[in-house]
C-alpha cells in the first residue's frame, strides 16, 4: 500500500469539558449541545467561575480531529499535531494565560507565567 503524508493547517481550538450542575450551567447562559467560541479573557473568566472543578482540555476543530482520526487509522502525521496540542494544554494549565501570545523578555517574564518553579520546565 502506498504511503502518503497528511498535514493540516488550522486555528488551534481547545475543547473544554467539565461536570457542572444544571443550575451552574444555566447561569452561564450557554445552549446545551452547541459549540461556542470564546476569547481567551472569556475562557479565563469561565474557568475562574468553575472554581476548583478541574476541566479536561483536548484539541478540537475539524482539522485537528481529522488528523487524529488519520492517526488512529495508522497514519503518523497527526502524531505531531497531537503532541503540539498536548504541550499547549500543559502550558495552558500551568499559566492559565494564552502562552503563545505572551511576549518573553527573559527570565523575569518567564517566571511571571508560572506559579511554581517546576512549572518553568513545562513552559520552557
Amino acid at each position: 500500500m502506498k504511503s502518503i503524508d497528511v498535514s493540516g493547517v488550522c486555528n488551534g481550538i481547545v475543547d473544554i469539558f467539565t461536570d457542572v450542575t444544571e443550575q451552574d450551567f444555566a447561569s452561564l447562559g450557554f445552549e446545551k449541545g452547541a459549540m461556542r467560541l470564546v476569547e481567551a479573557s472569556d475562557q479565563q473568566e469561565l474557568l475562574s467561575r468553575l472554581g476548583t472543578v478541574k476541566p479536561v482540555m483536548v484539541s478540537g476543530g475539524s482539522v485537528a480531529n481529522s488528523l487524529i482520526a488519520i492517526s488512529q487509522l495508522g497514519g503518523t502525521s497527526a502524531d505531531q499535531w497531537r503532541q503540539f496540542m498536548r504541550r499547549a494544554a500543559q502550558m495552558w494549565s500551568v499559566t492559565r494565560k494564552p502562552f503563545l501570545e505572551s511576549e518573553l523578555h527573559g527570565l523575569k517574564s518567564l517566571l511571571a507565567l508560572s506559579w511554581r518553579v517546576n512549572d518553568i520546565k513545562t513552559i520552557a
